[in-house]
C-alpha cells in the first residue's frame, strides 16, 4: 500500500496564512496600545516631592531637602555628563528611542537566558517616573515608548534633563538632585564634583544596594565604573579619570543637619510597606503620613550626638556605629530614633548577645513555671550534649538564684533554663513577644543571642516593650495613619484594644522587677543613681579573638517609655569593632537620655496575680533550699520576694524556728541531774550550770550544736542549780536564754 503524498506547499500556504494572521494582530494590538498612550504634560514637571509628614501632636513636620526644585543651569555639568555617560550614551541623537541601544539589549539578554540589562533611555526613564506605574509589563512598556517620544517631541533635551534629574529616587527619603546632593555631599548640584557626580549616577538604578550610606563597596564599584564609562567616552581625561577613582565617599559633618531625616526616612520605608507600595511612590501621590515623632525627644538623642562625649573610639581611630530608640509604651509609637549610619532600620539586624535572656530564657521559664525569681539555681560550668558555653571572664559563682543569675548575667545558666524548658517552646514566647527566627535558629546558643541572622531594632524594642506593658504586646511603628490625596483614610495602627497577650501579667512582671535590681546593681549598673524606677538589660556580642566586639547594647523601660541604644561594628571587621561592652558606651548614653527626659518617677504596679513573700535567705544560701520564713527567722535573713501566687513556695522554713525548741532538766540520784533538749539550727546553742548559792557559772561542754542533746551532769553537793542555754548566730548572741532550775 502506497503512502500518501505530502503536499508541502499546502502547508507552508497554511503556515505563511497564519503568520500573517499572527503578525498583524500582534502589529494591532502593538499600535492599539501604543496610540492609547496620551502624555499629561503637568505631570512632566514635578517641581516637588508631594508627601506631607505630621508629628504626634499633629503639627506638619517641615523637610526642605525633598522639597526643593533645581533648574537645568544649576546644575553641574560633572551629574549631567555622568548620568548621560551611564544611562544614555546617545541621548542628543535620539529622539526618545535608542534603537541601537535596545537592539544590543536585547541580544546580550538572550545571550544571557534572562534579563540582564535594559535598553531604555533617560526620556523612556522620564516618562515611566511621571506617566506610568512600576508594573513590569508589556503594555506599560510600549506605551513608555509613546510617551518618550511625546516628550521629545514637547521638551528640549535640557528641559528633559531637568525634569528627569529632579524626579529621580535616590534612596533614604532622597527624592530629587538636590535631596541627594545636600544629603550625601551637603553641597548645592552646581558644586558637585566628577567623582560625586559618578556616585550620584550609580546609585539610581538601586538605591538600596548602592547608596553609599548602606553599602560603601558596591557603591564605590559602580562609581569606578561610571567614571570608566566617561573616561571612554571622552567625557574626562586620564588625570581625572584616575582622580576621581581614587575618591572614596566619607559621609560629611553638615553644619545643620536634619533632625527629621533619619526619622523621617525610616517613616517613608514603613509607611510603603504598610501599603504594599514602592517608598517613590508613597512620596509623589499626595499621600499624608501620621507619625509618632516627638521633636523635644529627638532633640535630645541628637544633641548626644554632637556633644561628642559618647562617641567610642578603638585603638585603630574607628568610631564606632551607633543607634539609639525612644519608644512610647502608651501606644507603641517610636517617638525618637538616630543613629550615625544610615542603614535602614528594617534592614538592620545584629545579633543581640544577653540582650536576648529576660525574652528567650527568664520570660518562658517563669511562664512555664519551672522557677521563680528566688529559685536556687548552680552557676557552673556546663555541657549539653557538645555545647558548653563560657561564662563572662570564665566566672562562675556557684549556687545563687535565679534574680541573680538574671543580673550577674549568667551564660552558664540561661543555656541550662532553655534546655530544661524547651527551645520550642523559649522561641514560641519570644516569638510572641516580637522576635523573629530564621530556620537556621535552631540550637541552645539562642539562649545568649546567637541567631542566624539577628535582630533590627524595632524587634527589640518590641518586645521589651510587652515586658513594660505587662505581656502586651505591641508592634513599633513609626506610623499612625496614612491618608491618600482625597483624604481617605488607607491605613490605621492598632489600638490599645488591638494588643496581643503575649505572656502573662505576672510573667512580665516578675522579669521587670528582676531588670529593675539589674539596672541597680547588676550589669546595667551605671543606671542606678538616676533615681527613677527602670528596669534595663545589657548584651555584648564578642569579636571571635579579639579584645574589642561586635555588638554592646543596653535595652531599658520605665512604665512610661522604652529605651534601646546600639554600638557595634556594621562592618563585622578588626579594625572597626568597638572598645566597649553593653555596661559601658551603651549604658552611660542610657543615663543621660533618662536625666535629659526628665520624667517623673512612676512605679511598676504589680497585677493582682503577684504576691510579696518574705523568704529564708539562710536555707537559700547555704542549703539551696527555697522556704518561706517563719516567725523567728531573723530580720537580717529575711528576704522579700515576688511571686506568682500560681507558682509560690508554700512550706515554712526549718531553721531558726524554736517551736521544735525542747529543754527539760531533772535531778536524779546521787546528785546526778538529767539534760535533754532539742536545738534550733542553725543557732550554736552553748550550755551553762550557775550554783545558785555562789553565782559560779562553769560551761558544760556537749560537743553539739542544735541537735537533740541528751546529757548525764553529776554535782558535788546538794544545793539548786541554773541550767540555761545561750543561742548564737554568725557569732553573735541571741537575746533568748531559756534556763530551768533545779534542786539536788
Amino acid at each position: 500500500m502506497k503512502k500518501p503524498k505530502i503536499n508541502i506547499r499546502k502547508i507552508v500556504k497554511v503556515i505563511s496564512i497564519v503568520l500573517v494572521f499572527v503578525i498583524v494582530g500582534v502589529f494591532s494590538i502593538f499600535f492599539s496600545i501604543y496610540f492609547s498612550a496620551r502624555l499629561n504634560k503637568d505631570n512632566v514637571i514635578v517641581d516637588k516631592a508631594n508627601i506631607t509628614l505630621y508629628a504626634a501632636d499633629n503639627r506638619e513636620i517641615e523637610n526642605e531637602n525633598i522639597a526643593r526644585y533645581v533648574s537645568y543651569d544649576n546644575i553641574s555639568p560633572n551629574i549631567i555628563n555622568a548620568f548621560i555617560a551611564l544611562e544614555d550614551k546617545r541621548f542628543y541623537k535620539h529622539n526618545g528611542i535608542d534603537y541601537y541601544r535596545s537592539a544590543g539589549a536585547l541580544i546580550n539578554n538572550i545571550k544571557a537566558g534572562k534579563r540582564k540589562e535594559g535598553g531604555s533611555t533617560i526620556t523612556q526613564q522620564l516618562a515611566k517616573n511621571t506617566q506610568l506605574s512600576n508594573q513590569k509589563t508589556l503594555n506599560r512598556k510600549i506605551k513608555e515608548l509613546k510617551l518618550a517620544r511625546d516628550i521629545e517631541k514637547q521638551f528640549s533635551k535640557e528641559e528633559i534633563l531637568e525634569m528627569y534629574l529632579n524626579a529621580i529616587y535616590f534612596g533614604n527619603g532622597m527624592y530629587g538632585i538636590d535631596s541627594a546632593c545636600r544629603n550625601y555631599f551637603n553641597k548645592s548640584p552646581k558644586d558637585i564634583t566628577i567623582a560625586e557626580a559618578a556616585y550620584l549616577a550609580g546609585i539610581v538604578k538601586s538605591p538600596r544596594n548602592y547608596s553609599p550610606l548602606n553599602n560603601l563597596q558596591k557603591s564605590t564599584d559602580r562609581k569606578n565604573l561610571v567614571l570608566k564609562l566617561m573616561f571612554e567616552q571622552g567625557i574626562i581625561d586620564n588625570e581625572s579619570y584616575d582622580k576621581g577613582v581614587n575618591f572614596v565617599y566619607s559621609k560629611p559633618e553638615q553644619e545643620s543637619i536634619d533632625l527629621v531625616a533619619p526619622y523621617y526616612r525610616n517613616a517613608i520605608v514603613e509607611g510603603s510597606k504598610l501599603l504594599g507600595i514602592s517608598e517613590k511612590e508613597l512620596m509623589t501621590k499626595g499621600y499624608k503620613v501620621y507619625t509618632y515623632y516627638e521633636q523635644d525627644y529627638q532633640n535630645i538623642l541628637y544633641k548626644a550626638y554632637l556633644s561628642k562625649e559618647f562617641e567610642c573610639v578603638n585603638e585603630y581611630g574607628s568610631v564606632a556605629s551607633y543607634a539609639s530608640m525612644i519608644a512610647n509604651n502608651n501606644n507603641g509609637g517610636i517617638a525618637a530614633y538616630f543613629s550615625n549610619f544610615n542603614n535602614s532600620l528594617y534592614s538592620f539586624r545584629r545579633q543581640p548577645a544577653s540582650a536576648i535572656k529576660p525574652i528567650m530564657v527568664y520570660a518562658p521559664a517563669l511562664e512555664k513555671k519551672i522557677i521563680t525569681p528566688a529559685t536556687p539555681v548552680l552557676d557552673q560550668k556546663i555541657n549539653i550534649n557538645g555545647y558548653s558555653p563560657e561564662n563572662y571572664a570564665g566566672q562562675y559563682l556557684g549556687w545563687i538564684d535565679v534574680q541573680t543569675a538574671l543580673k550577674v548575667s549568667s551564660n552558664a545558666i540561661s543555656v541550662d533554663l532553655v534546655n530544661k524548658t524547651g527551645l520550642e517552646y523559649s522561641k514560641n514566647i519570644a516569638n510572641r513577644m516580637g522576635i523573629e527566627f530564621s530556620s537556621g535558629d535552631v540550637g541552645l546558643s539562642l539562649a545568649l543571642g546567637g541567631m542566624e541572622h539577628g535582630v533590627n531594632f524595632a524587634e527589640l524594642t518590641s518586645a521589651y516593650m510587652c515586658l513594660a506593658k505587662m505581656g502586651k504586646y505591641t508592634k513599633n511603628s513609626f506610623v499612625r495613619a496614612i491618608y491618600d490625596k482625597n483624604n481617605n483614610l488607607v491605613y490605621s495602627a492598632p489600638t490599645l484594644f488591638d494588643n496581643i497577650r503575649a505572656i502573662s501579667k505576672e510573667t512580665a512582671y516578675l522579669v521587670t522587677d528582676m531588670l529593675c535590681q539589674t539596672a541597680k546593681s547588676g550589669t546595667a549598673k551605671k543606671l542606678a543613681s538616676l533615681g527613677i524606677n527602670v528596669a534595663a538589660k545589657t548584651g555584648t556580642n564578642a569579636f571571635p579573638g579579639n579584645k574589642n566586639n561586635l555588638d554592646a547594647w543596653c535595652v531599658s523601660y520605665t512604665p512610661s517609655v522604652t529605651m534601646c541604644v546600639w554600638y557595634g561594628d556594621l562592618d563585622n571587621s578588626k579594625e572597626n569593632a568597638v572598645k566597649t561592652t553593653g555596661g559601658n558606651y551603651p549604658a552611660l548614653l542610657t543615663s543621660y537620655l533618662y536625666r535629659s527626659l526628665k520624667l517623673e518617677n512612676s512605679n511598676f504596679l504589680p497585677p493582682d496575680g503577684i504576691i510579696s513573700l518574705d523568704i529564708d535567705r539562710y536555707a537559700l544560701e547555704n542549703e539551696q533550699k527555697l522556704y518561706l520564713a517563719n516567725m523567728f527567722t531573723p530580720q537580717e535573713c529575711i528576704q522579700k520576694v515576688y511571686f506568682d501566687a500560681d507558682n509560690a513556695p508554700s512550706e515554712y522554713s526549718p531553721y531558726f524556728d524554736f517551736e521544735n525548741f525542747h529543754f527539760s532538766v531533772n535531778t536524779l540520784q546521787n546528785n546526778n541531774v538529767s539534760i535533754i533538749f532539742r536545738g534550733v539550727k542553725p543557732y550554736k546553742c552553748k550550755l551553762f550550770r550557775q550554783d545558785m548559792l555562789t553565782g559560779e557559772v562553769v560551761e558544760i561542754d556537749i560537743n553539739q550544736i542544735c541537735d537533740e542533746v541528751s546529757y548525764l551532769d553529776y554535782v558535788d553537793n546538794s544545793t539548786a542549780y541554773n541550767y540555761y542555754i545561750e543561742f548564737f548566730y554568725d557569732d553573735k548572741k541571741l537575746n533568748y536564754s531559756p534556763s530551768q532550775v533545779v534542786f539536788t
